[in-house]
């Protein structure tokens, strides 16, 4: 997020708050204050609240002076016109957080009346969020069902054995508080917040109480007595894919044997539905990788057989489009840069796209995997490294999924990575 668009977001803040609320200033500058240690690191944190106080300033003397209405007025025109310039550089659950942090620092000043409603719901419009969003984002923020359009957009965890008004739940009975969580299904993504005793921690960073976070793909929610709680579980209770046809991935009395050997697979049964993550751990020659080459249909059965939705492995038809392999070993282009790598790969498998819709499921699949930033750097090679090696093993997936294959193979997805890219 460039200086620019930062700036914008603090005169957005800044323009906001209504000269009634003053008194609460700090409970508001704390918001700005969460979101930008979010989105920034720690050296620049304070920057950027010093430039807040600054318009907070500027705006109060002539807010002060204005009727209610005017000051709404002046403010909404200013609001779109900042709107207008973060439209072009966000992408759209950028677009989401920062009007989940609008309504939660609009929250702390007291009540929503119907003029800020109608402020904040014009800039969902400039956003291009839907209505019905919206309003389960407003329900969200203020913890209130009254103002949600579907209830079924909620998941509440906590330790009562029944859920709240309708809405999904899971029963959790160490969990000394409440963790509410809101699907929205445009962008596919999960926002939370949590409230209790419980230290709990996502991706080993602490949870700050109250305050609006983002359940990232991968995410891992982590807490004294309570487990696990993984973003894939999560997203499956929303069920997510429910539109979606169903993937059964299975096997029956599967076995294979190496060429004038004994040694192989034993016979193994085996079967799992799409949302599910599985891993194959073993030593070093103990058969990850003949396991793989099996699952895969690189190497064929001796007995038994697999099979995708009951149809055989074996037909190289049923495989096609449907299965996407990562190999252990890259297979970039050195002297391309991420996106030319992308690209290429993608043009040679995606010719049903035209060049708009092509560019724009790049862009989406760069972001998700968090290669944006990067996409105009070389790829290098190992003697002449450019990007990390998480990003290269990121981009390797990524011209895989591209393809949006049912079911992904990834060897070695961890091996020379550190335990933050793993």
């Amino acid at each position: 997020m460039n200086e620019n668009i930062l700036d914008a977001l603090m005169r957005l803040f800044a323009i906001i708050i209504d000269p009634e609320d003053y008194g609460n200033i700090d409970k508001s500058r704390e918001v700005v204050a969460a979101y930008l240690r979010k989105t920034l690191s720690p050296v620049f944190v304070e920057k950027y609240l010093e430039r807040y106080d600054g318009y907070i300033n500027s705006y109060k003397n002539s807010k002060s002076k204005k009727s209610a209405n005017k000051r709404i007025s002046s403010s909404s025109v200013r609001a779109l016109k900042i709107c207008a310039l973060l439209n072009q550089e966000l992408h759209q659950t950028e677009k989401f957080y920062v009007l989940l942090r609008i309504i939660e620092y609009i929250s702390m000043g007291g009540v929503f009346n119907e003029n800020v409603t109608d402020f904040i719901q014009t800039i969902a419009v400039s956003f291009n969020i839907e209505d019905h969003e919206f309003k389960n984002i407003l329900a969200f923020v203020e913890d209130d069902l009254k103002y949600a359009s579907d209830k079924n957009d909620f998941l509440y965890i906590d330790n009562h054995d029944v859920s709240v008004d309708g809405t999904k739940h899971i029963y959790i009975p160490e969990l000394m508080g409440t963790l509410r969580m809101l699907y929205i299904k445009s962008i596919s993504h999960i926002f939370f917040v949590y409230n209790g005793v419980n230290k709990l921690t996502i991706n080993e960073k602490l949870i700050e109480q109250s305050q609006i976070s983002s359940f990232e793909n991968g995410g891992i929610i982590k807490g004294p007595k309570i487990g696990s709680i993984y973003q894939s579980s999560i997203s499956n209770i929303f069920n997510i894919a429910a539109k979606e046809k169903k993937v059964v991935f299975s096997g029956y009395n599967a076995s294979y044997s190496y060429r004038n050997s004994k040694n192989g697979l034993k016979p193994f049964d085996f079967y799992v539905e799409s949302g599910n993550m599985v891993g194959i751990i073993g030593g070093s020659g103990s058969g990850k990788s003949t396991l793989l080459n099996v699952l895969t249909g690189k190497n064929k059965l001796d007995t038994g057989e697999i099979f995708i939705n009951g149809n055989s492995l074996s037909d190289s038809k049923i495989r096609e489009g449907i299965i996407g392999i990562v190999p252990q070993d890259d297979l970039l282009i050195a002297e391309l840069t991420v996106w030319q790598n992308l690209y290429y790969n993608s043009k040679l498998c995606l010719g049903n796209l035209t060049e708009v819709e092509l560019i724009e499921h790049l862009i989406k699949v760069l972001k998700d995997l968090d290669l944006y930033e990067c996409r105009d750097l070389k790829v290098g090679d190992d003697l002449h490294t450019v990007i990390s090696g998480g990003q290269r093993k990121r981009l390797n997936i990524a011209l895989e999924l591209v393809r949006e294959p049912s079911i992904l193979f990834v060897d070695e997805p961890t091996s020379g990575l550190s335990s933050t890219d793993s």
